[in-house]
């Protein structure tokens, strides 16, 4: 299964800010639900050039010590 990004150029530096590539397209490797709102999609980039930076990336303050485990 796969995702991918629009290739709207507006949108494109929001995307790159963040980690993200326009007009790209990613392997969808699992998909997680934290609680009743939030649902995360663990992708990989086949590229392997970028990281995700935004809310629940590695760095992200919204991981809890369970969350990570």
């Amino acid at each position: 299964m796969t995702a991918g990004t629009s290739d709207n150029r507006l949108e494109a530096d929001a995307l790159m800010g963040q980690g993200l590539i326009a007009n790209h397209c990613y392997y969808i490797l699992s998909i997680h639900q934290v609680d009743a709102n939030v649902r995360l999609l663990k992708i990989r980039n086949p590229w392997g050039r970028a990281e995700w930076t935004g809310d629940w990336s590695d760095a992200s303050n919204k991981w809890t010590e369970a969350l990570r485990n």
